[in-house]
């Protein structure tokens, strides 16, 4: 069968990617509602809490994660597979290293956060103990299974990650289902399930990932490896300031929600996380499907491409997740009370903030995949993460100061956002001598162009109609219709354009022929 290569291969990868996140958003919605009831507010704001408490160590793995898919895409842009096994045989070195030593530090640190910094009722310090290995487990796993990950996406195999993905979230759906018939500590057996969950796929990944590619045939003897590790370690050093802004934002907030408001505000903090991680899945799957395109175009020498591209990743992204952002901030009382049921206090308000922060990211997402396709971001980095790590100093002045849950968290959020929106813009002319101008022109005002009119029409419906179910699918129907008609009309040029009807021919092509795509 015929290799799919470059714009094809992108357009199948986002629009497998956007299949997942349709599957996965229902199903994990769904689950988030049983494991909630099963579980009650208490014990979920505790596993919210508790099994997070690793991401605090783990966002080295995230760091070097990125590092190793940078190299990796770069390197098979260059077109050289021995240079590519010497990257994969370096990261896999240095991530069973990083995965004992996150054990090693990760289990005194854990009992002394339960023990003495969280905020949990006696009863159950025992439990989360045990919680919080079970998190360790899984965290090890998914630190090794890293360089197989990045190998997958920087080979531009999204597809067939994908359907690890729903295969996954479907196993968690049947458990979720059943979780309240089982007569056992729901807490507990929900912990164990997600290290089986974690293990299982570990086996089927590296299998897969070591059958198809012979860039992953581990070398024992490998001389140069230290040379690539300090690289790796160079680079993913630098990113991990970037990195440390998903820590301030998540899990940073989320101890400060727990030792000012207790586990069962954490409860609201998890669930806002939820919605806004299935929310971002929108803009994220096109711009992850996107991103090995930047890095290979930047390793071959084509600017013009890589800088169309990130454009694209940027301008796709934020779109993307208006289709379901701007509905959702108007109807997500009425949502969450259909969803829940009994929703917990402040979740909300507190979602409303987590995704306004989200899409202010995702408009300029592109310009960093493209800094660090081009591998100098040290300054880059170090400024931005700089900015990002105030975000969790200024929630905290503001519960001292005794402001509302939902503005500690959701402010300070905001403020990182749009001030690291400016540094990036710097950067990127700094380092790739890129106007601001350009993204301003090609990305923010077509994009506002595009939403205005959806988003007017949709606070005209709210004003006038109440809230009721039929409002609510009409919002759904209503606004994703008109950002798809207002964007082709006002917000894309010629090449994007092209792309998308690339993107839909691709796909009725593969409905057509219903045949998997073979890659080489």
């Amino acid at each position: 069968m015929k290799e799919i290569k470059g714009t094809k291969l992108v357009i199948l990868n986002a629009g497998s990617t956007y299949v997942r996140m349709f599957v996965c958003a229902g199903l994990t919605l769904f689950s988030s509602r049983w494991i909630l009831a099963a579980l009650g507010e208490e014990d979920f704001g505790l596993f919210a809490v508790v099994g997070g408490i690793m991401s605090v160590l783990s966002f080295l793995t995230n760091a070097m994660a990125g590092s190793a898919q940078r190299h990796f895409a770069y390197a098979i842009g260059q077109g050289d597979v021995d240079e590519v096994n010497k990257w994969f045989n370096a990261s896999l070195r240095l991530h069973l290293l990083l995965a004992l030593t996150l054990t090693i530090v990760g289990l005194p640190f854990g009992r002394y956060m339960i023990d003495n910094v969280l905020t949990i009722p006696t009863e159950r310090i025992g439990t989360c103990h045990i919680v919080f290995i079970c998190s360790i487990i899984v965290v090890f796993f998914n630190v090794i299974i890293v360089p197989y990950i990045g190998m997958f996406i920087a080979m531009q195999r999204i597809f067939e990650q994908t359907i690890y993905q729903v295969v996954k979230v479907i196993f968690m759906f049947v458990f979720a289902y059943f979780l309240s018939t089982f007569n056992y500590d729901n807490l507990l057996l929900y912990s164990w399930f997600m290290v089986f969950i974690t293990i299982l796929f570990f086996i089927v990944q590296v299998a897969r990932c070591s059958f198809n590619f012979k860039e992953c045939k581990f070398q024992v003897k490998n001389i140069n490896s230290i040379s690539y590790i300090k690289e790796l370690v160079t680079f993913g050093g630098w990113s991990l300031f970037g990195t440390l802004g998903a820590i301030a934002s998540n899990q940073g907030m989320a101890f400060l929600v727990n030792i000012f408001h207790g586990p069962k505000i954490n409860a609201s903090f998890g669930i806002s996380n939820q919605v806004s991680g299935q929310v971002n899945g929108m803009g994220e799957g096109l711009h992850n499907a996107i991103a090995p395109e930047i890095t290979a175009s930047e390793g071959r020498g084509d600017r013009q491409r890589s800088l169309a591209f990130s454009l694209l990743a940027s301008k796709f992204s934020a779109l993307a997740m208006c289709l379901v952002f701007i509905p959702l901030m108007f109807e997500l009382d009425t949502i969450l009370s259909l969803w829940l049921i009994n929703v917990p206090d402040y979740t909300a308000s507190i979602c409303r903030y987590v995704l306004v922060a989200q899409l202010i990211l995702l408009l300029n997402i592109g310009y960093t995949i493209l800094v660090r396709a081009h591998g100098k971001i040290a300054g880059y980095q170090s400024s931005l993460g700089s900015v990002v790590l105030c975000a969790p100093l200024i929630a905290w002045a503001m519960f001292r100061v005794g402001f509302s849950v939902e503005l500690c968290i959701g402010l300070p959020l905001i403020f990182v956002r749009i001030f690291n929106t400016g540094l990036r813009l710097w950067w990127v002319n700094h380092l790739l001598e890129i106007s601001p101008l350009r993204w301003f022109k090609d990305v923010l005002l077509r994009f506002i162009v595009s939403v205005l009119i959806p988003l007017i029409s949709a606070a005209y419906v709210c004003y006038f109609f109440d809230a009721t179910v039929i409002r609510m699918i009409a919002m759904f129907v209503i606004c994703p219709t008109m950002i798809i008609s207002c964007s082709w009309l006002f917000g894309l040029n010629d090449f994007e354009k092209s792309y998308l009807i690339g993107f839909f021919a691709s796909i009725i092509k593969k409905i057509r022929s219903l045949g998997a795509p073979a890659y080489s």
